[in-house]
């Protein structure tokens, strides 16, 4: 418990800190990275390095207008160029940060959705597979029975012990409507009369 509280206080101050840095610098590793969001959270202006991947709403980033961009090639030059430029003018470096800051703080969760019902329409049109089910003389069901059979004996009480079942075949039932919350001391008092 304490180390959890520990890394939550390291975790603040570390974003206390990254909120007060002039710059931000994003560069994507082998793979796609979710942390652009929070660095343009921020509100600095952020330095992209050329990124591969697309998120969600980076398509509504404009350069130098949300971003300062970096190019991959020449990447030192293209960062010390944008510092100086940030430099000579703070106050439109602030305004770009400021902006991809408003950006990021103005998605909200239906704009997402519409984005991803979008995504996979488009590519849902690009389809043009359709499945065929070919008659074969090795096509067997698989069904728990099956999967019971080819197990050893110690597989088999994995298996049992890991059966999910219907809430109706366990015999649950709706719980009661939870009392309104107390505070942490009632609910301890509360515990201590009942024993």
């Amino acid at each position: 418990m304490a180390s959890k509280r520990l890394l939550g206080c390291i975790t603040s101050v570390f974003w206390e800190l990254a909120e007060a840095w002039r710059y931000k610098i994003y560069a994507e590793g082998f793979a796609w990275s979710v942390s652009l969001k929070y660095i343009l959270s921020c509100g600095s202006m952020a330095l992209l390095i050329e990124p591969r991947y697309q998120d969600f709403f980076s398509r509504g980033l404009e350069p130098r207008v949300n971003y300062w961009p970096v190019t991959e090639m020449g990447m030192c030059e293209s960062i010390r160029d944008a510092v100086d430029w940030g430099n000579a003018n703070p106050n439109e470096a602030e305004c770009v940060g400021l902006r991809g800051q408003r950006l990021v703080q103005g998605l909200r969760m239906h704009a997402v959705y519409n984005y991803m019902l979008h995504l996979l329409t488009e590519y849902a049109s690009l389809m043009d597979f359709r499945p065929l089910v070919l008659p074969s003389l090795d096509a067997h069901e698989a069904c728990e029975v099956s999967l019971l059979c080819l197990a050893d004996d110690k597989q088999h009480r994995f298996l049992e012990a890991s059966r999910a079942e219907l809430a109706d075949a366990l015999g649950v039932t709706r719980l009661p409507a939870l009392a309104p919350a107390r505070s942490a001391g009632a609910r301890r008092g509360g515990l201590a009369r009942q024993r």
